[in-house]
């Protein structure tokens, strides 16, 4: 139950300030909640599951992990599936400031320990396959709650059956699907551009007549997409990189620890390309006179941007 929602501000010590008997004790507050939940149960039956999302704790001056507890045994007959998030929404979608892959997860074990007799989910990070195995086998939750993973991975739940992580493309956390608004028509992935085109991309995107030999010029993140685009749609592709390694911009984040996201994601398309047909050219720079001289059809250039740096005296010092 998110905080604003009319269930919630009446079990909300922040938001229920009554003098009735539907405020005061953790008794009184969870009347209507119960009520409702209640009534859905009646009205759904028992062959219907019924889940409900449910804010591990509050922030100061609400309600506590052990108190929410309380009231989801009092809630026992009437849900088969609570679902923990945090206490406001905006964490419950993870950035990469974030350091803990799954930082909600010390709510749903709580719920377990405590012995609630309900299917117990947890949301918020949940992603990588290690990460979900080891929730689940450690007895720590029954059900993984997962949206930007099948964004960035519509086919998330095969490659997780299959156990291909090295194929399970990393989600940035950017929360750049989150933004859709009156003035947006759609919302964007940054790493599935298909998202929410795939009903048009066959539409949008003609097959290719025959194969063609094409060179892409930068190893950086556009590069190497592209060369494994191009290389996956029958095309000769040869990647050059005037580094002696692959990554592009993504290399000046390593060491950042909240940039861990972009890391996982740099080396997820090296091991793509290594495993491609593409032909990487390392330590290459790429001119007009040699492109020509190796007669290609295409050139793709992808050479990547320069960090533009602010005029403060000392800025490209040592320190």
């Amino acid at each position: 139950c998110y905080r604003g929602q009319l269930p919630t501000q009446f079990l909300s010590p922040l938001t229920n300030k009554r003098q009735d008997e539907y405020g005061g004790s953790l008794e009184n507050r969870a009347k209507f909640p119960l009520q409702c939940l209640k009534a859905v149960r009646e009205a759904a039956g028992r062959d219907m599951i019924v889940e409900i999302l449910f804010s591990g704790e509050e922030p100061e001056g609400g309600y506590d992990m052990d108190e929410g507890i309380e009231f989801l045994k009092m809630a026992e007959p009437y849900v088969d599936v609570v679902q923990f998030r945090a206490g406001v929404a905006d964490p419950n979608h993870p950035i990469p400031f974030e350091l803990q892959h799954t930082p909600f997860l010390k709510y749903a074990e709580h719920a377990k320990k405590s012995g609630l007799n309900m299917k117990v989910a947890c949301v918020g990070g949940f992603h990588y396959f290690d990460d979900v195995d080891q929730a689940v086998a450690e007895g720590k939750v029954d059900i993984v709650s997962a949206a930007r993973a099948f964004i960035s991975n519509p086919d998330y739940g095969q490659l997780l059956q299959e156990g291909r992580d090295e194929d399970l493309v990393p989600c940035l956390r950017c929360n750049k699907c989150h933004v859709a608004g009156p003035g947006n028509w759609n919302t964007v992935c940054s790493v599935n551009p298909e998202w929410g085109l795939e009903h048009k991309v066959e539409r949008l995107v003609s097959p290719p007549q025959k194969p063609k030999k094409i060179a892409v010029v930068g190893g950086g993140p556009t590069g190497m997409e592209a060369a494994l685009l191009l290389s996956r749609r029958g095309h000769a592709v040869t990647l050059y990189e005037k580094d002696t390694r692959l990554g592009g911009l993504i290399n000046a984040t390593e060491g950042i620890d909240i940039k861990w996201t972009l890391v996982k994601f740099r080396d997820y398309l090296i091991y793509q390309i290594q495993k491609s047909a593409v032909d990487v050219k390392l330590g290459t720079p790429a001119d007009p006179t040699m492109l020509r001289t190796e007669g290609y059809d295409e050139v793709v250039v992808a050479i990547g941007s320069e960090p533009l740096y602010p005029s403060i005296p000392g800025i490209h010092g040592d320190n």
